[in-house]
């Protein structure tokens, strides 16, 4: 389970979107889709998020109804910040191959 702390600058951070946005996913034989429940995660407003939590938890359950491909677009945008450049090159990569390798796994697990 994943306890998302979402303040206000939340949703300009490459590692806080892409944890999200796994988060709410579920892999499937054919990779991940969006999860069809809230199961894996709570979210905890911060700061000024408290004062008026539901836009930011509207615009942070974007994330729900987002494919892979939707996250590739976000997480590549120049206005998610990142310390390390070379991690968010790494980890959209890495999910650009994500459902192409669940489905090599999946078929390895097959008797």
């Amino acid at each position: 389970r994943v306890l998302i702390l979402l303040d206000r600058s939340y949703l300009n951070r490459f590692w806080c979107n892409y944890e999200a946005f796994l988060a709410m996913q579920t892999a499937y034989e054919e990779g991940v889709r969006p999860a069809e429940d809230d199961s894996r995660y709570s979210v905890l407003c911060l700061g000024a998020a408290r004062e008026a939590p539901q836009p930011h938890i509207d615009a942070l359950c974007d994330w729900k109804v987002s494919t892979t491909q939707d996250a590739l677009r976000i997480l590549a945008s120049d206005d998610i910040e990142v310390t390390n450049q070379c991690d968010k090159t790494k980890q959209i990569d890495k999910l650009g191959t994500m459902n192409f390798d669940l489905t090599n796994l999946w078929e390895q697990t097959r008797p």
